[in-house]
């Protein structure tokens, strides 16, 4: 049930940007761990990813921007 939740946060806050597999890997990745720490790793794990896309996103505007500059 825990995970459950996790999961739909991550997927109310990134999005088409969640990879489950990776979400997955996080969690397994983690063990036997008590659900205070897995709810902690889990709220960073979304954090980094909002974080990452959000980079990404500036990334490409800032490719497309310059090419457009080019022409």
């Amino acid at each position: 049930m825990t995970i459950r939740r996790f999961r739909n946060e991550a997927e109310q806050t990134l999005d088409s940007a969640l990879d489950q597999r990776r979400f997955h890997d996080v969690i397994l990745g983690l063990g036997s761990v008590p659900l205070a720490l897995l709810e902690q790793r889990m709220k960073k794990f979304v954090e980094c990813e909002r974080q990452d896309q959000a980079s990404k996103s500036s990334r490409f505007s800032l490719i497309t921007e310059a090419g457009s500059q080019q022409n």
